[in-house]
């Protein structure tokens, strides 16, 4: 471990099964929060001493992690926190907005109005926390009001989507450092989305969630890696934005439904 010991303290566990989930969830805040910076070479011994568990759950913690994309595995069997990678990041974020566009077209139809004030409660607490600078109560609420338009989602498609969030979830630690402008506009998109849902004009909602997740990969790389080009990215918004057009409405199919049972 390249990282002082002070950083990472021993696990609090009440039994050793519960070691490879615990040391999970302290090694991916470390590394999202940047406290273990990318290309970290993790010493699986020193680590497993410092967060005083054995070796077999700490290398079921990487194995996680690896799964994750913020771990990468040696030939030497050697673990390493994962490099950035702008080519990566552009194939999981326009592969998410494939994935939310299509999880927001199955739910929002059937939002229940409770769902639809929740989101707007979770608005107000995103607003009053300032930014993703406000660390792990902003993220769960961000997640939270995303999540909620995907809720009418099939479980397997459910599960896709938070496993890539949960990949793409470093960039926007980083994306945390950027100017208060930003920030600002995320809140205004935000609010955007929320007004669309609450209008029922679905395909909007769509089109104005894939260009607010679009926003932070296309910062990112064009600080990080402006030779990146974000084919995936952009070619997944040109296709939400042209299946708006072609969507059927709500409203038209229950008319269809309706001419088929008074035939």
């Amino acid at each position: 471990m390249t990282e002082p010991a002070s950083v990472v303290t021993p696990l609090d566990l009440s039994g050793q099964r519960l070691a490879a989930s615990a040391a999970h969830a302290r090694i991916r805040q470390l590394i999202l929060s940047g406290r273990l910076p990318a290309g970290t070479v993790i010493n699986q011994v020193e680590l497993a001493a410092e967060l005083g568990i054995s070796r077999t759950p700490l290398r079921e913690a990487l194995r996680m992690l690896e799964e994750e994309g913020l771990v990468e595995a040696e030939p030497n069997r050697r673990s390493r926190v994962a490099s950035f990678n702008g080519a990566e990041m552009d194939a999981i974020y326009g592969t998410r907005l494939l994935l939310e566009a299509l999880a927001m077209r199955l739910t929002l139809p059937a939002l229940p109005p409770e769902s639809v004030e929740q989101a707007g409660r979770l608005l107000d607490t995103l607003e009053e926390l300032g930014g993703p600078a406000a660390g792990e109560a902003w993220h769960r609420a961000h997640h939270e009001f995303h999540q909620t338009f995907m809720t009418g989602a099939p479980g397997p498609l459910f599960d896709q989507i938070v496993s890539y969030a949960q990949r793409s979830e470093r960039y926007m630690y980083q994306e945390a450092h950027t100017p208060a402008l930003v920030h600002a506009r995320r809140a205004a998109e935000h609010r955007q989305i929320h007004q669309h849902v609450r209008d029922r004009a679905f395909d909007e909602a769509v089109l104005a969630n894939a260009r607010h997740l679009a926003r932070t990969p296309m910062l990112i790389l064009a600080e990080m890696a402006a030779d990146t080009e974000p084919a995936s990215i952009r070619g997944a918004l040109n296709m939400i934005s042209s299946m708006g057009a072609t969507a059927l409405p709500a409203d038209d199919k229950a008319e269809r439904k309706r001419r088929r049972t008074t035939a």
